[in-house]
Parts: structure tokens; sequence; C-alpha cells
């Protein structure tokens, strides 16, 4: 996984239909952010010019699909869970540590002809409907897969309310952003990262004002609200574009 954010990490997937990561680990050292990207990038089939070691760059549309084995779900950095949304999640719940089979193959190879056609039902049921279905049973893991990429989202989950009506004062919610990074390990960052994360995270919700820009105006967040608090609502608040430029969505 983490060779995908080295330099020359997808030069074996040139032609190649299929990327097997039979054990996939996240590590301090790996660059989660460039490998987000190209497996957004590869997996929209997006035109990528690729390094190749002593010899000129390729540039194409890399055929790849991943196929990725893990005893633990990948934190990749992806605020807007694109990423997550491409995944098509399998548990396999039953460990078989201290049960060892040692003549596995021997049993598989008895099995091989029923497997075979078991594999051929699936691949016309596939072709009939067209596209691949998410478990049910894989669901709850999906989400904990989006809360690992996207902290924000998991603060949001856990201390607020989402909908319309309610709003918040910028400098209040960040207060309790920074408490919940302090009992939960996240990194707190600036106020300016939170407020874009924020937005990424919760496309429904914006940015806002109370007041005159010429008056200490209260910026504000339209859409959401810590949960518990009797926010009033936003009929007065206006929406703008940017905090810091003071521009509205009239252009004004």
């Amino acid at each position: 996984m983490s060779s995908l954010g080295q330099n020359f990490g997808m030069e074996p997937l040139i032609t190649k239909p299929l990327a097997v990561i039979s054990d996939a680990r996240i590590g301090s050292r790996t660059d989660k952010t460039s490998v987000t990207e190209r497996l957004l990038s590869i997996s929209g089939e997006d035109q990528l010019t690729v390094d190749r070691k002593h010899r000129e760059h390729w540039t194409g549309r890399l055929p790849t699909r991943f196929m990725i084995y893990t005893n633990e779900l990948p934190a990749l950095n992806d605020e807007s869970s694109s990423l997550v949304g491409r995944f098509l999640l399998f548990l396999f719940p039953n460990s078989f540590y201290g049960k060892e089979k040692h003549d596995l193959t021997d049993e598989l190879l008895a099995e091989s002809s029923g497997i075979l056609l078991w594999g051929l039902v699936g691949y016309q049921r596939l072709m009939q409907r067209g596209y691949f279905i998410q478990p049910e049973a894989s669901k709850e893991a999906v989400e904990e897969l989006e809360m690992l990429g996207s902290p924000i989202k998991a603060f949001v989950r856990d201390r607020c309310d989402v909908g319309s009506g309610l709003e918040i004062d910028k400098d209040v919610i960040f207060d309790a952003w920074k408490s919940w990074c302090a009992e939960n390990g996240a990194h707190i960052g600036s106020k300016t990262w939170f407020g874009r994360n924020l937005l990424t995270a919760m496309p429904g919700v914006r940015r806002g004002r109370r007041g005159s820009s010429r008056n200490d105006p209260k910026h504000m967040y339209v859409g959401v609200a810590l949960r518990g608090d009797q926010p009033g609502r936003n009929a007065q608040c206006e929406i703008i574009e940017d905090f810091d430029s003071g521009v509205d969505q009239s252009g004004n």
C-alpha cells in the first residue's frame, strides 16, 4: 500500500487489470494523502502521468482495480468520503488462529469443481445485474472506514446535530473540536483547516455571519450545532462565501 505513495509506485500497474495487496498496512511513514489521491485517480479512470525508472514518463489511463486484504481497516485521508464510496467491503469474521488446517490445500482441491461452479453462478448474477452490491453485513464497517478517513465526520457524529435552522459560532465549535481531539488522540490543526474540512465533510453546512462586517460580526457555521445546544433559527444569519474576504454569495 505504501508503495502507491512513492515516486515510481504506479509503474508496475501499467496495463495490469488487477493489483492485489495481500496484507495492507498503513504506517506512520505512509504518505496517506498521495495514496488516497492515486487510488481516487485510478478508480476514477483519470488520465495519469506515471514516472518510470530510467525511462520517459508514461501517460494514459490505468485499467487497474484493487483487491486489498487487511486485518485492520485502513485510515486514509478522505474528508469527503469519495474513496470510501468506491470500496466494496467484505468481512471475514471467523478467525482460525489456533485452529489452523494444515491440509487445507488438499481439502480445497477436492472441492475445486464445486468452487468453480459457485463462482460461475456468481459471475452470471453479476452480469445480469451489472454491478456489485455492498453486503448488508459490511455497513457498520463502511461507516467506521469513513470515520477513520475523516475525523471531522467522527466529531460531527459524536458531538453535533446537522440540519436546517441550526447554527453555531465558529469559535464555539472549534473549541468543542479541540476537546474532542484531546479525548480521541486526533490532530487539531488550525481553525482554517478545521473549517475547510468541516465544509468538505458536510456539504450541507455553510459559512455565515451575524451583523455588519464593519461592526465586528459573529462568524457562524449554518446547518450544524453542538448536540444539546438551543440555537436560534438562522433567518438573520447571512450566508457568505468566505469568512476572511467578507464576500457573500451575491458577490458584494
